[in-house]
């Protein structure tokens, strides 16, 4: 069985079936390398802008009051 990046569909591998009989899922997508420095990044760099309370796109930020 292949495994693909759940973000860049590409294939960072195979896996063998295992724990046949077992009531859990295989995990069949994981996240290659350069989609989880992606990730990360977008991660961080959202929680600094939710911290500081600035619209990532300032054209788009509703008109509170």
């Amino acid at each position: 069985m292949e495994i693909k990046c759940a973000w860049c569909e590409k294939i960072i591998g195979t896996k063998k079936f295992e724990n046949v009989n077992s009531k859990l899922p295989l995990i069949t997508h994981s996240i290659c390398k350069s989609c989880q420095k992606k990730l990360f990044q977008d991660e961080h760099l959202n929680a600094a802008l939710a911290r500081k309370k600035i619209p990532a796109d300032l054209s788009q930020s509703p008109i509170t009051s």
